[in-house]
């Protein structure tokens, strides 16, 4: 299997799983738990590429925090075009900097 490439500055989406009594509106695939006292459930998160390292890439959320996710994760994708326009608001904006890991 080739491993995908991602540059810095490039725009990915995770999708991410969650629990919670509550999800929130940007909640997809929503299922109950057995115990009926909270659900399951996907989240998309829109993050940055920061960056990319040997079979890792560092990510950078909206808050400034970083994230390392294997760069073969299913999970994660590059932003398409029409992805990087109709959610451009959820990116992390361009002008922000934020010092690098471990900096």
């Amino acid at each position: 299997m080739r491993s995908r490439q991602y540059q810095p500055g490039e725009k990915v989406i995770c999708t991410v799983s969650k629990r919670s009594p509550h999800p929130g509106r940007r909640a997809y695939d929503v299922r109950p738990e057995t115990s009926g006292e909270a659900y399951q459930y996907q989240v998309d998160k829109f993050w940055t590429v920061q960056e990319v390292r040997d079979s890792q890439v560092v990510l950078l959320t909206r808050r400034g925090k970083t994230r390392l996710i294997d760069r073969d994760d299913p999970s994660i994708h590059r932003a398409n075009w029409w992805e990087r326009i109709l959610y451009w608001d959820r990116f992390p904006s361009d002008g922000d900097s934020y010092p690098a890991p471990g900096a």
